[in-house]
């Protein structure tokens, strides 16, 4: 198999350092992964699939009037099969208590509320988690005197 002329100049360029541990694994980028033949089907050679970022942004919401205010994020992670939902400063108890009253659990290790995805009706969770979050960033834009960003149910 031939090599490509950006990967032969980049051997012939890298030396190894003796404090190198030329044994650890290397192992691809994040985004990136390499499909099995299980995965393809048998007979079909190996291709390089790319994977969307995890957790990844579903909608955000300003909760001031510029561009650089705190926001809410809503983001949905497929790994975990879950909803997130990250403030960029704490809300009041109230909006906390909103996501309890409805399911939410708080990660203090990510510093994010999450939800399940309903096994059986995923779409029906991101959806109730779509209404929650954007109820929940109304209410403090209107705490703050901003407008709705977006009407409920619309």
């Amino acid at each position: 198999m031939a090599r490509n002329k950006k990967a032969t100049a980049a051997a012939e360029n890298s030396e190894s350092t003796p404090s190198e541990n030329v044994n650890e694994p290397v192992n691809p980028p994040a985004e990136t992964a390499v499909s099995t033949p299980a995965e393809q089907g048998e007979g079909k050679p190996e291709q390089k699939t790319f994977r969307q970022i995890d957790p990844f942004g579903v909608e955000s919401i300003l909760l001031g009037p510029t561009n650089d205010s705190p926001r809410i994020r809503l983001l949905r992670s497929n790994k975990f099969q879950q909803m997130q939902i990250k403030f960029d400063e704490k809300p009041a108890d109230n909006h906390l208590d909103m996501l309890r009253d409805n399911g939410w659990t708080w990660r203090n290790q990510e510093k994010v509320w999450t939800i399940q995805l309903d096994k059986e009706s995923r779409w029906k969770t991101q959806a109730d988690a779509e209404y929650l979050f954007r109820e929940i960033g109304n209410a403090i834009r209107a705490e703050k005197g901003l407008e709705p960003v977006q009407e409920l149910g619309a």
